[in-house]
């Protein structure tokens, strides 16, 4: 997970012909839909909200870590915590919140 240099270049071309190797590439859409299921299914069987929330955000946290935390790895990860862990706050998840979150003194 996250190692870039162990791919055999032939077995890249031949996923990069087949129109897969998308699927090879951890995205900010992987990342939210991993964290929306951890979050989904801690809540499916009777976890708090609160809860769900910090657990579902500190698995997604250590699979960033685990994936190298590149550039976009974080801002996926951050994007996600702010979006699931906004209700908890009573706050909404729009650009003047995230802004301020980021700028607050």
């Amino acid at each position: 997970l996250g190692e870039k240099g162990m791919a055999d270049a032939d077995l890249l071309a031949l996923y990069r012909r087949g129109g897969i190797l998308h699927l090879l590439i951890i995205s900010g859409v992987h990342i939210s839909l991993l964290g929306t299921a951890v979050f989904a299914g801690l809540k499916r069987i009777g976890c708090p909200k609160n809860a769900a929330t910090a657990a579902a955000v500190a698995g997604i946290g250590v699979y960033g870590r685990m994936a190298g935390m590149t550039c976009s790895i974080c801002r996926a990860v951050w994007m996600f915590a702010l979006r699931i862990a906004a209700p908890c706050f009573r706050r909404t998840y729009d650009f003047s919140w995230v802004y301020a979150c980021f700028n607050s003194k």
